[in-house]
């Protein structure tokens, strides 16, 4: 039986698990664009695909939708800013700890590791939730 945290809403419950679930969809997308990027290419592709870490494989993405519209390079440029910018909110999120914020509809997650810098950030679960939906957008843009 699952058991909630009782320092965080129901809301931020739900976010946090959207935060979890979205972007691995996104990463899903990711990797089907550089198959079809690659179609006549099934070994190099499963190669790269099994192979490459996920950071490399948006640098892979990268080259195959410049090559495919260079013109729209400054479009492209902006959604791979944006998929790393995604990854990286959801690995703050789902490796911080959370605690009840000043506010209700707040929490404050921090990230307290040992020998890294100590970073907190005071959010609403709507604040959480737009992050997976902003992943959810980057899934469709690249349908």
């Amino acid at each position: 039986m699952t058991t909630k945290l009782p320092q965080i809403t129901v809301d931020h419950h739900f976010a946090i698990a959207n935060v979890a679930a979205r972007p691995s969809q996104m990463e899903i997308h990711i990797e089907k664009t550089v198959a079809k990027g690659l179609l006549n290419q099934l070994k190099t592709t499963e190669s790269l695909l099994k192979n490459l870490g996920s950071d490399r494989v948006v640098g892979v993405l990268k080259s195959i939708l410049l090559d495919a519209a260079p013109e729209e390079k400054r479009r492209i440029d902006h959604l791979i800013k944006t998929i790393v910018d995604l990854r990286t909110k959801r690995n703050e999120i789902l490796h911080w700890t959370w605690h009840s914020g000043l506010e209700d509809d707040e929490a404050i997650g921090a990230g307290a590791r040992p020998f890294r810098e100590f970073r907190y950030s005071s959010m609403k679960a709507d604040q959480i939730q737009q992050i997976a939906d902003e992943a959810v957008y980057v899934s469709c843009a690249l349908c």
